[in-house]
């Protein structure tokens, strides 16, 4: 399901530094993990701090319920 090189991309973004971890970029390579794994294109443009905390959030939420 995920590749070995996603998965460690996801788990050190998941203890990086809250700036790098909310950043726009941080939230366009996640992004691109959840659209290859589900099909589904996203609707978020992560202009928004605020959006981009959330939809972290939502994404580990995701990734914790297909790994664990």
């Amino acid at each position: 399901m995920f590749a070995e090189t996603e998965i460690e991309l996801i788990e050190k973004l998941r203890d990086a530094d809250p700036i790098i971890k909310s950043a726009k970029t941080t939230c366009i390579k996640l992004s691109a993990i959840r659209i290859r794994v589900t099909g589904e294109k996203e609707k978020e443009c992560f202009c928004s701090q605020v959006r981009r905390r959330i939809w972290i959030k939502d994404f580990y939420n995701w990734y914790d319920s297909i790994v664990k």
